[in-house]
């Protein structure tokens, strides 16, 4: 319980800092507080002719960091740091960077400023990005979802359901306020959204995928985490090539972006992106 309890303290020194570094304050004041404007302050002026002071209107949450003031998920330990990145092309990539595997450590991005987890999977995935579609992978729309950290070791299956419908709302907000036409689902929030096995056997198909009213077309595919990590386990062998384990991981590296440059292909052309 002790451990918790510091947890969730440097989990809100962290926020603290990110927002007084931003000069934002997500929160002006909870529903149970008295408005501060509420509040009088005597005081005795030196001066008779000093102006009244004003009180400046309370800075709002913005569209990109909504979440850190959002009460939806109330286990949850924090939000994540640029959980959304705003692209031009009408294509949505929902990922999680957070960890959700009971067992597992914790993890957050390397580098806050990351839209992935790590400045190799980020580039790993914009050389996929502009290999299909000739452009970079920032072009596209990119939410974390969810959009919090939450302690994975204590959370139960229908905790993260909830977790993932109550997201939806964020999700929603970002299709219908920048026209996104399709959704990657990929990784760790493709396993979240729909379950170990259908987020398997959905994985390179492009099927209907509903978030409340709205449905679009969905394509799931692979984490660059976890093709980075195959990439990896090739290098590490490449002191034999002629071995069979080596020939053995270059072609289930070669496999997999293979079928990533596919199903992103088909997409490419579904939506007749450009």
């Amino acid at each position: 319980m002790e451990l918790n309890v510091y947890k969730e303290f440097a989990s809100i020194l962290s926020d603290v800092e990110y927002l007084v570094g931003r000069n934002e304050f997500e929160i002006f004041r909870f529903d149970s507080e008295k408005n501060p404007r509420d509040y009088n302050f005597k005081w005795n002026p030196v001066f008779s002719n000093l102006s009244k002071a004003v009180i400046a209107n309370p800075l709002r949450p913005t569209t990109l960091d909504k979440n850190f003031s959002c009460k939806l998920c109330p286990k949850k330990l924090g939000a994540i740091r640029n959980f959304t990145h705003r692209g031009t092309k009408p294509i949505l990539v929902l990922h999680y960077t957070s960890e959700f595997r009971k067992g597992q450590p914790a993890l957050t991005k390397s580098n806050p400023n990351l839209t992935l987890r790590t400045r190799e999977s980020e580039d790993l995935f914009d050389r996929l990005i502009k290999k299909v579609f000739g452009f970079s992978s920032k072009e596209f729309y990119f939410q974390e979802y969810p959009a919090c950290s939450f302690n994975h070791n204590g959370s139960s299956l229908d905790d993260w359901k909830e977790r993932m419908n109550a997201c939806d709302t964020h999700v929603k907000d970002t299709i219908q306020s920048h026209g996104i036409k399709a959704v990657i689902l990929m990784g760790s929030a493709a396993v979240l959204r729909l379950g170990a096995d259908e987020a398997k056997n959905r994985t390179g198909k492009i099927e209907p995928l509903s978030f409340g009213e709205l449905e679009l077309p969905a394509l799931v595919i692979r984490s660059p985490e976890g093709v980075f990590s195959l990439e990896e386990k090739r290098k590490k062998l490449e002191s034999n090539k002629t071995s069979d384990t080596y020939k053995q991981a270059k072609k289930e590296e070669d496999e997999v972006k293979l079928s990533l440059v596919e199903h992103l292909t088909e997409l490419k052309t579904r939506l007749g992106i450009n």
